[in-house]
C-alpha cells in the first residue's frame, strides 16, 4: 500500500491488526492471514525499490497492490473498488493481472504525474481507454510478467479516491482521509474484507 491514509482504509476492514515498530519499513501492521507494508512515496522507480527491497516472496499465496487511484471516466464514483486487469503505462505497453475474485474489474493506467486536472483525465481516458489512473500498477504488472513473484499469485486493487467532481478528501498533513471521505468508504471495503485474508 503505497500510503499511509491508504493503508488505513484496508485496515480499517482486517482482524486483529498490530502495528510492527521494528520493521525496516516505515509502516507495517500483522493481522490474521498476512501482512500490510506503506512506505509513503509515490512513482513506480520508488515502488520498484520497495518490491525489490523485499525481495523473497515465496513465502506469500498472494501478493496485492492496494490503495487508491483517480477515475479517468466520468462514470466511476467515490469509495467504488476494482480488481485492476487490465494495466497500462504512457508508451502504451499493457499487462494482464489475475481479477480478485468477487470484485467488479477495471482498467488502469500508471501515469508519471497526479491527475486532477478534468481535461487531462478525458484525455488519458480518450486516449488510453482506461477508467482508472495511479503512479505505481504498471511496475507491479511488469513485474509480475517477469516472473519476479514467481508462484506467488498478484493483484492489484484500487478504490476510486477523487473523481471530476471530488479531489482526493485528504487532510493538510496528507497523512489521513477524511471523515467524511472514510464513511463513504469504508462500507464499500467491509463487503470485500474476505477477499483480504
Amino acid at each position: 500500500v503505497p500510503f499511509k491514509a491508504e493503508a488505513k482504509v484496508l485496515l480499517s476492514i482486517l482482524p486483529n491488526c498490530r502495528k510492527k515498530t521494528d520493521s525496516i519499513f516505515p509502516n507495517y501492521w500483522e493481522y490474521k492471514g498476512g501482512e500490510v507494508i506503506s512506505w509513503n512515496v509515490m512513482g513506480t522507480k520508488a515502488f520498484k525499490e520497495i518490491i525489490l527491497k523485499i525481495g523473497n516472496f515465496d513465502k506469500y499465496s498472494s501478493v496485492i497492490l492496494f490503495g487508491s487511484a483517480g477515475s479517468l471516466s466520468t462514470e466511476l464514483e467515490l469509495g467504488e473498488i476494482y480488481s485492476c486487469t487490465t494495466v497500462k503505462d504512457l508508451e502504451n505497453n499493457a499487462w494482464q493481472m489475475l481479477p480478485m475474485e468477487g470484485i467488479a474489474s477495471n482498467s488502469l493506467l500508471t501515469t508519471n504525474e497526479l491527475v486532477f486536472d478534468n481535461n487531462k483525465r478525458m484525455e488519458y481516458y480518450n486516449k488510453f481507454n482506461c477508467y482508472l489512473v495511479d503512479m505505481e500498477a504498471s511496475v507491479f504488472a511488469e513485474l509480475t510478467y517477469k516472473g519476479f513473484f514467481k508462484q506467488t499469485k498478484t493483484h492489484i486493487v484500487r478504490f476510486v479516491s477523487d473523481t471530476y467532481q471530488t479531489l482526493p478528501p485528504i487532510d493538510e498533513q496528507g497523512n489521513n482521509y477524511t471523515r467524511s471521505f472514510m464513511k463513504i468508504v469504508q462500507p464499500v471495503m467491509a463487503k470485500y474484507r474476505k477477499q483480504f485474508l
